[in-house]
């Protein structure tokens, strides 16, 4: 498996150079992390989400209740 991606890669810098080819091999890692970056940013909001909407309908504030009729 890596001769195959040694090949692809030369076969790469044999067409467009090596600059041009380091930058589409570096600018696709960075594509790569910035969907990982944006999928655990996007699993925390869900997160964090969930969580408040948790404690809003488990959490009573006994201050804040109305009066007891039955008093």
């Amino acid at each position: 498996m890596p001769i195959l991606i040694v090949l692809v890669l030369a076969l790469l810098i044999a067409q467009v150079g090596f600059w041009k080819a380091l930058a589409a091999v570096l600018g696709g890692i960075l594509m790569l992390l910035l969907l990982l970056l944006l999928a655990m940013a996007l699993l925390v909001l869900i997160v964090l989400t969930a969580l408040r909407r948790r404690r809003r309908l488990t959490y009573v504030n006994p201050d804040r209740l109305p009066p007891d009729p039955r008093i």
